[in-house]
Parts: C-alpha cells; structure tokens; sequence
C-alpha cells in the first residue's frame, strides 16, 4: 500500500506527491534486505538494535531561516524552523 506526503519549504511546494517507493515499497521490505545483506557478511541485526528503515524523501537545502512543513495524511504532520 503506498503511502504519501506532502512537502514544503517556506511554503513552496517541494515534494508534491512522495510515494513510499524510495523504501523498497514498504520500510519493512527495506529492513528484510539489510538483515539479508548483512547476513553475507556474517552480521546480524540484533535485539534492540535501532535500524532506520529509509526516508521517503531526499533532504531539501536548509539555508537559515528555512521553514519545512511535511504532511503524511492521515498519519500526522511535521515541522522544523532551522535558526
């Protein structure tokens, strides 16, 4: 199932429409191929371990003063001033 955002900064639309494709389609899928790639190297992610599944989005520049906005309907939306 696909999920999306919308993003802004300082109010001009970056990210219309961002799918979940930049995780594998699903942030689990992402996490199944780090555990089997690094299953051929001998390691494992282990209990407790903290493991970022990806990012749906490239980050945008972020020059003082920027605003960013990101809205993931219907789960929520974000916010971050940078000084």
């Amino acid at each position: 199932m696909s999920r999306f955002a919308t993003c802004t900064a300082n109010g001009e639309t970056f990210y219309g429409v961002v799918s979940n494709s930049g995780v594998l389609n699903d942030p689990v899928t992402s996490i199944l191929w780090l555990a089997r790639r690094m299953a051929e190297y001998g390691q494992a992610i282990e209990p407790g371990d903290i493991v970022p599944a990806g990012s749906f989005i490239r980050p945008p520049e972020t020059p003082t003063g920027t605003k960013i906005d990101v809205d993931f309907d219907p789960f929520g939306a974000v916010q971050i001033n940078f000084a």
